[in-house]
């Protein structure tokens, strides 16, 4: 085989060698293959001989497989000495170059100078934005892409762009692609419907998740996957725990992802007896020791009350990374064993481990009384020791742990000394005053938010929205009003607050309203009104409501079936009581039969 060394003094011989053999005659392997390469293509270029397209062709390949964006930049300059530049095969992979080396600016200069981009041109400009978080230019590409006739869409396009509809929470615009899908007769690529099922179960659009889902003819396990994650993270445990069984019926196994979202759907309705179950299965299928999986199963025996087997799992990991130490902390936390959470935090110390903005966050949940004060000031030292005293989350922590002491002016403190405030900061300080009935304060400081500009995101409207009752209506008024003024999407989490704020106000036909104007329903939307109607009286209504939530197909969670049950109590209605008490009912199956047997 011919190879470098031996051929530099005969650049005759070297050139015809390249032109004719490739890139395969030279010698050697990874990196060094790759720098004798540009070594015998630097000396023909500075000897005026030719290089095959064959050769530069491969040269790319390799830089693309080592990410060497250095050599890249060599085979660019010839690609673009030779005019190859607008030829869409070498930019194609000069993108996708580019791109894997995180140079999008780059990667669009090659873009712009092909003068007719293929499809393939245009997948790989897409695939890069969406690949370096650029979720906006990607959507932007497409829709210009969209515009050009001789262009066709294809499945890596549409699986790019739900991508980015999915990192944006973009809704809108994956149902115009839902649509485009469903014109270009892509609706069963499986492929494409999964990442379909995926964007709306990110964006809680559960019923158009559903949907894609029934459609679908030859579900796989990603299918299903995408389903039971959306049903887990909307808080509907016990569908999700149903779709899980019928998933293995079906004879499939279930992932790694799959397990996870179970086990948190365990955790949000305290299904202990399904957990153990799963964990069982989790053993079998050799997952047992990722720990992640360890982790989620700590979170799921925390949450369902059961400390001692969290700590078992917790105690038995051969590998204690700071995001099992966390769960570990919470789980103490969440249940009431603040003094346990602080003997893990001084064990964390002693064994030199670095606590993160999530361990301090929860151990300042657990300083959440007067005489907790002198503990949480602890902390609050610790978290400068660590330097973590500029993260927005803490601050909000901090001030939390302030007020729920008791010492408001130390919360204030912590507010005025915050650099850069972020809406959750000011958020935290009003509500703060709130709680401690300080109207005044909350309503002034609410316009001084406006006034400097910060605009509230959905998270924070929800939990400014959560602590506004009949005292504070106007401040309601208010806050809605902004929302319509600075077009927030009001979307299933924020219109659910909405209902949820106006019912406890007694707004009651104005939550109805907004209500049935919600574009999306979900089970909180259906609680929030029902408990709205118990609060004032109006047992019968929250019934009926409860009624037609089951004409729509959707399982109560714990919170609806407490409502429904207390209204039961106040009136003579049969039927919500007769379908909580069927025996063979499935949710008593997910932990939630001390609410029927209540019944």
């Amino acid at each position: 085989m011919c190879t470098v060394p031996r051929l530099c003094f005969h650049k005759g011989h070297l050139s015809d060698c390249l032109h004719h053999v490739g890139f395969d005659s030279v010698a050697g392997c990874g990196e060094d293959r790759l720098q004798k390469a540009l070594g015998a293509l630097q000396l023909l270029y500075s000897k005026g001989l030719p290089v095959s397209r064959d050769f530069i062709y491969s040269l790319l390949q390799e830089c693309i497989k080592h990410k060497n964006f250095s050599a890249g930049l060599i085979v660019h300059s010839l690609i673009v000495s030779r005019g190859l530049d607008s030829a869409s095969c070498f930019a194609d992979h000069l993108i996708r170059l580019f791109a894997s080396c995180g140079h999008l600016p780059e990667a669009n200069h090659v873009f712009e100078n092909v003068a007719e981009p293929t499809s393939h041109t245009w997948n790989a400009i897409i695939f890069a934005h969406v690949g370096l978080s650029e979720h906006e230019r990607a959507l932007s590409l497409y829709k210009k892409m969209l515009q050009n006739a001789a262009v066709l869409v294809d499945s890596v396009t549409l699986s790019s762009i739900l991508t980015a509809c999915n990192s944006l929470g973009a809704i809108w615009n994956g149902r115009v692609v839902h649509g485009h899908i469903l014109e270009e007769d892509f609706d069963h690529d499986i492929i494409i419907m999964n990442n379909l099922i995926y964007m709306y179960s990110k964006t809680f659009c559960m019923e158009d998740a559903q949907a894609v889902f029934d459609q679908l003819r030859d579900r796989n396990s990603l299918s299903w996957g995408a389903i039971i994650y959306g049903y887990s993270e909307q808080g509907q445990g016990v569908r999700a725990l149903e779709l899980f069984e019928d998933m293995q019926l079906e004879g499939l196994q279930p992932s790694r992802a799959v397990f996870l979202s179970v086990l948190k759907a365990c955790s949000t309705v305290g299904a202990i007896m399904t957990g153990r179950e799963i964990h069982d299965q989790v053993i079998r299928l050799a997952f047992g020791l990722d720990v992640t999986i360890q982790s989620a199963l700590v979170n799921m025996y925390a949450k369902c009350k059961s400390l001692d087997e969290a700590y078992a799992i917790f105690r038995g990991c051969k590998s204690l990374d700071i995001v099992m130490w966390g769960v570990m902390v919470a789980g103490f936390v969440e249940n009431g064993q603040g003094q346990s959470a602080f003997e893990l935090f001084k064990r964390m110390q002693a064994l030199a481990v670095k606590s993160n903005a999530v361990i301090f966050i929860s151990l300042l949940k657990a300083c959440n009384t007067k005489h907790e004060i002198k503990q949480g000031m602890f902390i609050h030292e610790q978290i400068q020791i660590s330097g973590l005293q500029c993260d927005m989350a803490i601050q909000g922590s901090l001030i939390d742990m302030y007020s729920n002491c008791g010492n408001l002016e130390k919360a204030r403190e912590v507010f005025d000394q915050t650099l850069d405030r972020d809406d959750v900061i000011w958020v935290s300080m009003i509500t703060t005053y709130i709680q401690h009935g300080h109207k005044d304060y909350a309503r002034d400081l609410y316009a001084h938010m406006v006034d400097e500009g910060i605009r509230l995101n959905g998270k924070t409207f929800v939990s400014l929205l959560k602590v506004c009752n009949s005292d504070y209506s106007d401040l309601l008024w208010l806050i809605h009003d902004d929302i319509i003024r600075g077009r927030q999407e009001i979307d299933v989490v924020v219109g659910s607050a909405l209902v949820d704020s106006y019912g406890r106000c007694g707004f009651m036909e104005e939550a109805y309203y907004l209500f049935v104007k919600l574009p999306e329903r979900n089970i909180v939307s259906w609680g929030g009104l029902m408990a709205a109607y118990i609060q004032h009286g109006l047992e019968l209504r929250a019934l009926k409501l409860f009624d037609t939530m089951l004409e729509h197909g959707l399982e109560p969670d714990r919170a609806a079936l407490s409502c429904t049950l207390q209204a039961c109590c106040g009136t003579v209605y049969v039927r919500p009581v007769r379908y909580l008490m069927v025996p063979q009912l499935r949710m008593q199956c997910h932990g939630v039969s001390s609410l029927v047997a209540a019944a």
